[in-house]
């Protein structure tokens, strides 16, 4: 699933740059002494006793993510191995940012691999969502989240920053999700149903973002055609 996440088609392209605001982005370091200010901050971090516990935590796991640098779920290899998870979940679960973080060890049903999401919007935004057998271990070691919002957000803002995708949010890791069901061809119904989206209007619109990739690409090839 995560690997078809991959997919660099038009309509995914088009859909990011839609999708994605600009960023700010972070002013570049202006002396020595914030250079040492942010190596004393980062290794502070990483000895952090939550931090080391979730480095334990997440071990070595074989990346179900393409190494490809330049397609967006590439940003997931630049991302800490011991927090690399909570991503992959987010995007095969479709989740939003603060559903994940909400997510506690009681949501996992191991027995059913499936995951109880507690929504965040409405209603019906919470559900039990299936899980695949090839992703079961991912998911189980993102659960609970290692990190709290703002560590998740920071390093995601390194990742993209470092494939040069400084406009991808981590909110987009969901909409990823939406396009690359409707581009694999998943019916309206049951994207609408993985995504939990309140109404069918909400679900056409990554239909309508596919279908102009596919016309862009259609009219390329008659225009080379007949060129």
């Amino acid at each position: 699933m995560v690997q078809r996440l991959g997919g660099a088609t038009p309509g995914t392209r088009a859909g990011f740059a839609r999708l994605a605001p600009r960023v700010r982005r972070a002013a570049p370091p202006t002396g020595g002494s914030l250079r040492d200010m942010n190596s004393m901050g980062m290794q502070a971090f990483e000895s952090n006793p939550d931090v080391v516990a979730a480095k334990r935590r997440f071990g070595d796991v074989a990346s179900p993510v393409p190494t490809d640098r330049r397609t967006p779920s590439g940003q997931f290899i630049q991302t800490p191995e011991y927090v690399r998870a909570a991503y992959v979940a987010i995007a095969y679960l479709g989740l939003r940012v603060g559903e994940y973080l909400r997510l506690k060890d009681t949501d996992l049903l191991p027995a059913t691999k499936q995951v109880r999401v507690p929504g965040s919007k409405t209603a019906a935004s919470t559900a039990v969502l299936p899980v695949d057998d090839a992703m079961w271990e991912w998911v189980r070691r993102a659960v609970p989240s290692p990190l709290g919002y703002k560590w998740l957000h920071q390093h995601w803002y390194r990742a993209r920053q470092a494939v040069g995708a400084g406009d991808v949010r981590l909110h987009d890791l969901r909409h990823l999700t939406a396009q690359a069901l409707v581009n694999a061809g998943r019916s309206e119904a049951s994207v609408q149903n993985t995504m939990r989206h309140a109404t069918a209007s909400m679900t056409r619109r990554y239909a309508r973002q596919r279908d102009r990739g596919e016309n862009a690409k259609t009219m390329a090839e008659v225009r080379l055609a007949s060129a």
